[in-house]
């Protein structure tokens, strides 16, 4: 999987801020990898686009207050879903097109 670029994917200063806010929340709860997908990788996002993350490792009783804290300090709407729960051509598409956000080694 590559590596995610904001200067290749052409991402604004607004939306690399809510996706550096995003990172530094689930991995303070607990995530030990981030993907992002959909509209920002694709290069096909707009401004009613929300932000398509998926997360590993991050323990379910963390959950709730990480997504909470996800929405309260964001500027876009975000979509946050576990990698590990995704099933079928999603799970198969995040493989093949998603980038790697964060990944603790």
């Amino acid at each position: 999987m590559k590596r995610f670029s904001a200067e290749k994917e052409k991402i604004s200063p607004e939306i690399m801020e809510d996706l550096e806010k995003i990172k530094s929340i689930l991995c303070h709860y607990g995530a030990t990898k981030i993907i992002l997908y959909g509209s920002l990788v694709r290069g096909d996002y707009k401004a009613d686009s929300d932000i398509d993350m998926c997360y590993e490792g991050l323990p379910d009783e963390n959950y709730f207050r990480a997504m909470a804290e996800c929405i309260m300090n964001t500027r876009k709407r975000v979509s946050i879903l576990d990698f590990e729960s995704i099933k079928g051509y999603l799970k198969q598409r995040i493989s093949k097109e998603g980038k790697l956000l964060y990944e603790h080694k």
